[in-house]
């Protein structure tokens, strides 16, 4: 079948350019191509002056942290946050956080979801991420989460050429359905928080 197809081609293309036969066949070659989708890729750039912070909270042993839909939801939003803190000058980064007693089982949880500035896991909801940021959360501890934060470093004569981060909780929402919603809502947050930040250095 092959042999008498390019039999076939070739005595066209004879023909063709003889001018005994004005037909040349066109050849097209198609590959499937899967769609590339952005994803978020960390600066590593120096410490900003100001910063927007996502940190996503999840959990291996959650059910709604593992629904196969949450990973694509949190890539969106890391993205559309990220372009947010573009718009007003500012720098961005993800933290990833899960609740896990097993720190091989958080880290491999957390590798569902893309790429993060930082990870933290271990000790459950007693390790340190858990523990710094469920002081954000309204009622039971939660997950899947998303914490947004507001970073401003202030100099301070007392502690020499170091900064001190000053972190300021903006937005919060737990919940695989009120995580979607709020994207479908296009992430709003509150208004005045890109002035809020900078008053914290007066």
């Amino acid at each position: 079948m092959r042999l008498s197809a390019i039999i076939l081609i070739s005595a066209s293309f004879v023909l063709g350019f003889s001018g005994r036969f004005h037909f040349i066949p066109i050849i097209e070659l198609r590959w499937h191509t899967e769609g590339v989708h952005p994803r978020y890729i960390p600066s590593y750039g120096t410490i900003p002056d100001k910063e927007l912070v996502m940190v996503f909270i999840g959990s291996s042993t959650c059910g709604y942290s593992n629904d196969r839909s949450l990973p694509g939801l949190i890539e969106e939003a890391k993205l559309k946050l990220q372009r947010k803190a573009d718009d007003q000058g500012w720098a961005f980064s993800v933290i990833g956080v899960s609740v896990d007693w097993i720190t091989a089982d958080g880290i491999t949880h957390l590798n569902k979801f893309g790429y993060f500035d930082e990870v933290m896991t271990g000790q459950k909801w007693h390790g340190t991420g858990a523990s710094i940021y469920s002081t954000n959360i309204q009622g039971v501890n939660a997950t899947p989460q998303i914490l947004v934060l507001a970073r401003n470093s202030k100099q301070s004569s007392e502690i020499g050429n170091k900064s001190a981060k000053i972190e300021i909780p903006i937005y919060q929402v737990a919940g695989l359905k009120q995580i979607h919603d709020w994207l479908n809502r296009g992430l709003p947050l509150p208004q005045d928080i890109w002035s809020s930040i900078v008053n914290t250095n007066s």
